[in-house]
């Protein structure tokens, strides 16, 4: 029967693809409800995973209880090109291959009873993340190279069981983002801009600005921004037991702010010219790069605010007979708490 049931289990989570339907959330927090695609997660009451969704499952485990897993997600994740145009001063590049990587999602959770009505928690799990990597020299190389973000979440709890049929629980979550984010950089087209400023300043005569874009076709860095953060958060839950048979429980998880912090670098591309370049025009150059290098494409330190969303579930468990029981679940995630990701460095420069 046990070998039975993780036959179904994994069957089942292969299934699932839904879940990696948002990529940066990730639902794999519970090695037990991984077996059926997540249904009924604010109801559940298998193990003491269920805290994740609902601080409130707590009241029902009588004897303390320790629980890990280990998830392996290896999204497949391809780009197909639908008429794509160039960056300026650049080949087009290819489709990048697949950016999927193999991702390891550990948790741990533990339950301790107090006494007959209050019982405590912990988890500890990665709640949002994954890496992509996509080849050297891909149509949206200007876009991102490789993109990793890690979380680790630390939720304490505590559950309150009002009556016989009836439960609450609360928690505070302490989580930590940390993210690595690299791209290249058009140098061609930041050397035609800078050139071009030159040339409107009156340093540089305008007829050189097509001859130093002509001599320098191609030209890319790669950027890299580096940061973390950690922020606090909540979250509450109910269990309701209807009748002996039919479960109702709700949990929500509250935004976290985060104001990451770190280092954006540059490899600024080695100033490689066209053949037969002129010597003016391989000074000028020089001097144009010089100031790419130096008041344009430098390292910094910069900050981002990101507010990581808030979650809400609604779930039901009905209990058939002694081996069936059918689940629902509807998850809510406010993704219009990250409009954008943008990095501002902190001298005051162009984000």
């Amino acid at each position: 029967t046990r070998i039975a049931a993780a036959v179904a289990a994994v069957a089942l989570a292969l299934g699932a693809g839904g879940a990696l339907a948002t990529g940066f959330q990730l639902n794999e927090q519970s090695a037990s409800s991984l077996g059926n695609a997540f249904a009924g997660g604010a109801a559940f009451t298998d193990d003491a995973s269920a805290m994740w969704w609902n601080p409130a499952a707590l009241s029902q485990f009588k004897r303390g209880q320790a629980i890990g897993a280990l998830h392996v997600v290896t999204p497949e994740i391809k780009f197909r090109n639908d008429g794509s145009q160039p960056a300026l001063y650049q080949p087009l590049g290819g489709d990048g291959g697949d950016a999927g990587n193999a991702n390891f999602i550990p948790n741990a959770y533990v339950s301790v009873p107090i006494n007959p009505q209050w019982s405590f928690g912990l988890g500890i799990n990665a709640p949002f993340g994954l890496t992509t990597h996509y080849g050297e020299g891909w149509i949206g190389r200007f876009q991102a190279l490789k993109s990793s973000i890690l979380t680790v979440n630390v939720n304490p709890a505590l559950s309150w069981q009002v009556s016989k049929d009836f439960a609450i629980g609360a928690g505070v979550s302490y989580e930590y983002l940390r993210a690595t984010l690299t791209q290249n950089v058009n140098y061609s087209a930041a050397m035609a801009g800078v050139a071009t400023g030159f040339a409107q300043a009156g340093q540089i005569p305008a007829t050189l600005v097509p001859q130093i874009v002509a001599a320098t076709p191609g030209l890319e860095s790669k950027a890299t921004v580096k940061g973390d953060d950690g922020g606090w958060g909540w979250n509450i839950g109910i269990a309701w037991d209807v009748t002996p048979q039919f479960r109702l429980g709700a949990g929500y998880r509250s935004e976290v702010d985060l104001k990451v912090s770190g280092d954006q670098s540059f490899e600024n591309a080695f100033l490689a010219l066209q053949p037969g370049t002129s010597p003016t025009v391989a000074a000028v150059a020089a001097q144009v790069a010089a100031y790419t290098n130096t008041k344009l494409l430098y390292n910094r330190s910069v900050t981002s605010d990101i507010t990581l969303p808030q979650i809400a579930n609604l779930s039901m468990l009905y209990r058939i007979g002694p081996r069936w029981e059918v689940m629902a679940d509807v998850q809510w995630t406010g993704w219009s708490s990250i409009p954008k990701l943008q990095f501002d460095p902190t001298d005051g420069s162009a984000p």
